[in-house]
């Protein structure tokens, strides 16, 4: 019997944090932090295709990511995403709109 996964890729989110000040007032620089990282299942958009943003723009994308439901995690668009395939290859992009659903999550890159 072959074991089969859902999930054979990779994805990280980190999103840029504002400078802030710390408990005793002294200001400390923004940065780089991951807020989500998980296994998931990426597919090329081969075709072309377009989503609507709330603005009614219509936004390209590479990507479609599906992956397990992050708990309490809200991705905004606009986060930057690194993508790992199971070949090993590495790809980078930004949210373009993320949607959870009720037993999983996707993600247009």
């Amino acid at each position: 019997m072959v074991a089969f996964s859902q999930y054979t890729d990779s994805i990280s989110i980190t999103i840029e944090t504002a400078p802030a000040k710390d408990a005793e007032g002294i200001w400390q620089p923004g940065g780089s932090s991951t807020i989500f990282e998980s296994l998931c299942r990426a597919e090329p958009n081969g075709k072309g295709q377009v989503i609507r943003g709330a603005d009614g723009n219509e936004k390209a994308y590479a990507w479609n990511i599906y992956m397990t439901k992050p708990d309490d995690t809200v991705i905004p668009e606009g986060a930057e995403v690194t993508l790992t395939l199971e070949d090993g290859s590495i790809h980078t992009g930004q949210v373009k709109r993320f949607k959870s659903q009720k037993f999983n999550a996707r993600l247009w890159v």
